[in-house]
């Protein structure tokens, strides 16, 4: 049985900008109130660029997260999007 979230904030949605299973359990472990909504970025291209670029693996990451979260919050403007 799924427990009640513990932390939501009335009238918003969080919305986490991945399909990382780990990421979703880590949320409904911490009893986080959530939408799980697929960004659907070319992943690899844009590895490819940061790579290309020289972009260290923490900086990688953090481009690959910025990009996710602004493709999501163009279209859900209301929900506050996050990834990692």
């Amino acid at each position: 049985m799924a427990k009640p979230p513990l932390l939501s904030v009335p009238g918003r949605q969080l919305i986490l900008a991945s399909e990382s299973r780990a990421r979703r359990q880590m949320f409904d472990s911490a009893c986080i109130a959530y939408e799980a909504i697929s960004p659907r970025l070319d992943e690899e291209a844009l590895r490819l660029a940061a790579q290309h670029e020289g972009l260290s693996p923490a900086d990688t990451a953090t481009m690959l997260a910025e990009a996710k979260a602004l493709k999501i919050s163009a279209k859900h403007p209301a929900g506050r999007a996050g990834t990692r």
